[in-house]
């Protein structure tokens, strides 16, 4: 199966190393699903990472964080967006998620 994870599950595998994200995205690795991401989700899950409050949640350095990005782009299937593709969707700021759906017609998100 094809499988796309948005950016709240990366940021809450990361944040828990024993949470049910973290056990998801690993247990979607280990049994040969394709992990599907867009450049932008990425992105969006180093951009939150990196937020003060959640700095001190994790605490973890920005080479974790630089480290566990270029893991995921390892992991996964890297789409290219089409910028032109509209999806309906009612939060503009979740559009690439959906896009990246709707790219690879994946069988599954997984959205927190």
């Amino acid at each position: 199966m094809r499988i796309v994870l948005d950016s709240n599950i990366l940021v809450r595998s990361f944040v828990s190393s024993h949470g049910l994200a973290h056990d998801l995205l690993l247990a979607i690795l280990a049994s040969g699903h394709t992990l599907i991401l867009s450049n932008e989700i990425p992105f969006e899950a180093a951009r939150v990472l990196r937020y003060p409050r959640l700095l001190v949640v994790h605490g973890e350095s920005e080479e974790a964080i630089y480290n566990f990005m270029g893991w995921l782009r390892d992991a996964a299937e890297i789409v290219v967006l089409e910028p032109l593709t509209r999806a309906p969707i009612r939060d503009r700021n979740d559009i690439f998620v959906l896009q990246t759906v709707l790219s690879v017609e994946a069988d599954v998100l997984c959205s927190g």
